[in-house]
Formats: structure tokens, sequence, C-alpha cells
């Protein structure tokens, strides 16, 4: 490798740690926009995950009345 060859790479890799392939304020932006992105994801399952919840827990609670009840919730009348 020559000499000159090096100092292109140098000022090269100096060029990428200082300015980058895009600009500073593009990837501040990128940045933002993803980690709000994974916010909102993070978001919508606690709310998914909430739904389900609940959604078991009000057919635990209709299968204990129906065990208490002796069936009657399915019609047999019996109280």
């Amino acid at each position: 490798m020559r000499d000159t060859d090096s100092k292109c790479w140098i000022s090269f890799f100096k060029a990428m740690g200082t300015r980058g392939v895009i600009g500073d304020k593009w990837s501040m932006r990128i940045l933002w926009v993803c980690a709000i992105g994974s916010a909102v994801g993070l978001y919508m399952v606690a709310v998914e995950r909430q739904q389900q919840n609940r959604d078991r827990m009000l057919a635990e609670s209709l299968k204990a009345m129906e065990s208490k009840s002796g069936g009657f919730l399915h019609g047999n009348g019996s109280l």
C-alpha cells in the first residue's frame, strides 16, 4: 500500500467521523422517529395484554358463578 493511499483512507475516515453519510440533524430525526415508533409499539402491546387479561378475568368469574349456581346459567333450572 502506498503512502498516498493510506493518507486518502485516513482523511476519508476522519470525514466520516465528523460529518457522516447523513447530517447530524437528520440522524437525530431518524433516531427520534425510531424511539417514538418503539414507544407506540410497546403501548399497543400493553393495551392488548390488558384487554386479554380483562377477558380472561371475566371468563373466570363467569365460570365461578356458573359452578356456584350449579349450572343455572346453562338453563337446567336448578339453583
